[in-house]
């Protein structure tokens, strides 16, 4: 009942305030090390951002824990589903910038340009 109404409450308004800053998060944590280890900040977001999933899939695994653990459980989906809505926007963006320069070199446009 209640408890879930806040926990849905609390996960919906941090996804809104957190899409807020979601963009310097990304970006950050796509100039990290560890991103140029794993091909990229844009992975490295979404592998952060799915972790409060699992978090939760763990957590309902026994409902006693869960029960104790919801609320801070959908924060953390909120933070997560925020960077994971950021990354996946910009993955996107990136594919579409690859596709259109290997179809541009594919037809030799690239090439008197400059």
């Amino acid at each position: 009942g209640v408890l879930v109404f806040v926990s849905l409450t609390l996960l919906y308004l941090t996804f809104a305030v957190v899409s807020l800053f979601s963009p310097g998060i990304v970006d950050g944590l796509g100039r990290s090390t560890l991103a140029k280890f794993m091909g990229g900040g844009t992975r490295l977001c979404m592998v952060v951002g799915v972790l409060p999933y699992v978090a939760v899939i763990f957590a309902n695994m026994n409902n006693k824990v869960y029960q104790y653990l919801m609320v801070p459980l959908q924060f953390a989906v909120g933070v997560g589903a925020s960077i994971i809505w950021t990354a996946k926007a910009n993955y996107v963006g990136l594919c579409a910038i690859q596709d259109a320069a290997e179809e541009a070199a594919a037809r030799g446009e690239g090439e008197n340009e400059g």
